[in-house]
């Protein structure tokens, strides 16, 4: 079946922007966290630490739910099936330099005992990486006078339907920075980060820039995503739609 995520997700785009990223992004010892790097010819592989459930689903072709004895084997070992519970523990990327291709391994157990690795990509098909460009690194921390916010990167498009106000930061309602204004039409704002508060689940600021206007924007009912795919692109929401029901 292959991704449904809009294209700047596709495995070309990728290959290309891999090559080109500098820096080691950090994700504080959690998911995305890089335990591992080689390359051998014209591959370039990295393997990250990366822990999630979720169901399988529909989102699978059948040659997507072939599970390999591991990244390095033609072996078959088994299949995933609609409904299996399986339990990622890493993932590993395949760069292919020479064809611009990029392929992504996931390290999984399921049923009862059983493990292997399962690939997006090796059929032809486009997939999506879940970090690519650093999607979901820890950027920075904002403490305010009451609480402690996460900065992570999260690069998206999204639509404002009514006039939003923009802040100088998470959480700091007394400290308005400008306005998002929506008249007749929607206004389309593009994300750079997303702060996070545990003690506030579900409440998460956008850091957002158009034109002129730059702040942090509180989410709300009125802000949307005019596409197929998650409302947000976690690592996690990227991987459920992937792998499971859409």
């Amino acid at each position: 079946m292959g991704s449904n995520i809009p294209i700047v997700f596709s495995a070309l785009f990728l290959a290309a922007s891999a090559c080109s990223q500098q820096h080691e992004p950090d994700y504080a010892g959690g998911n995305g966290t890089i335990t591992n790097k080689e390359t051998h010819g014209m591959h370039s592989f990295t393997t990250r630490r990366h822990e999630q459930e979720l169901r399988a689903g529909n989102q699978l072709s059948s040659s997507q739910r072939i599970i390999y004895e591991d990244f390095r084997s033609s072996k078959k070992t088994g299949e995933l099936h609609g409904d299996d519970i399986l339990y990622i523990h890493q993932i590993r990327s395949d760069l292919d330099r020479m064809k611009n291709r990029l392929s992504v391994w996931y390290n999984i157990s399921y049923g009862s005992g059983r493990s292997g690795w399962l690939c997006m990509g090796c059929d032809g098909e486009d997939t999506t990486f879940p970090y690519q460009n650093g999607n979901w690194e820890v950027l920075r921390s904002i403490s305010t006078d009451s609480s402690t916010w996460t900065v992570r990167r999260l690069e998206q498009q999204m639509t404002v339907w009514k006039t939003a106000a923009l802040f100088a930061e998470p959480g700091a309602f007394d400290k308005l920075r400008g306005t998002i204004q929506v008249e007749r039409e929607p206004q389309t704002i593009t994300t750079k980060a997303v702060a996070i508060n545990p003690d506030m689940p579900g409440m998460w600021w956008l850091q957002v820039q158009r034109g002129a206007n730059s702040g942090w924007l509180a989410d709300s009912g009125d802000i949307t995503v005019e596409r197929l795919g998650p409302r947000f692109f976690t690592p996690e929401a990227i991987i459920d739609w992937e792998l499971g029901w859409g």
